[in-house]
């Protein structure tokens, strides 16, 4: 059975969303949203495996150059590459058709006060396809993801510069995510 959730346009299957698109060996779920694709218009989200380590990339380097990241491309490439070779981490790319239109990055801890919890570290959608539900269909598949490993928690930094150029405080909060006044001090070690 599929029923169209309105206010995100997702397919759920009973119990969920569907939570086993089979495409080639791609885990995923498809959103239909009519009124914004366009007629018939699907988007596919799939973890991503090393078949499509470049086209992560690519999305991930125009995310961090739009918004004035200063991490080298090399040293984005190795951090990708060791995030896809491990259990606790996770990259989603959703596609509308072939071509790929966002990206979610994620990664898993565990610790006394949440037990396991993961972090949306990056979550991007090309400028011209932002408004039509994208994002939101990757935060619930990265939710889902971390619900299937056992995580109580999803966390998400929200910078000042994030905040001023997107309004993501209200963004992440319209998805649930709850400000609870915490702040986030940084300490390099190189």
């Amino acid at each position: 059975m599929h029923v169209v959730q309105p206010n995100l346009g997702l397919v759920w299957r009973e119990g969920g969303p569907q939570a086993s698109l089979e495409d080639g060996g791609a885990v995923g779920f498809h959103v239909v949203q009519p009124n914004l694709l366009g007629r018939g218009m699907c988007m596919r989200i799939q973890k991503v495996g090393l078949e499509s380590f470049e086209t992560a990339l690519i999305l991930l380097q125009r995310f961090f150059a739009e918004e004035g990241f200063s991490t080298p491309a090399q040293e984005m490439a190795s951090s990708l590459r060791l995030m896809l070779g491990r259990p606790s981490s996770a990259v989603f790319l959703a596609y509308q058709g072939q071509e790929a239109v966002g990206v979610a990055t994620m990664s898993i801890s565990v610790g006394i006060e949440y037990g396991w919890a993961a972090e949306l570290e990056d979550l991007y959608v090309l400028p011209a396809r932002r408004g039509q539900g994208i994002a939101s269909a990757l935060i619930e598949r990265v939710c889902g993801w971390c619900r299937e490993q056992g995580c109580t928690t999803v966390l998400v930094t929200v910078t000042p510069t994030g905040e001023l150029s997107h309004g993501l405080m209200d963004f992440y909060g319209r998805r649930d995510f709850v400000n609870r006044g915490r702040v986030i001090l940084e300490r390099s070690l190189t």
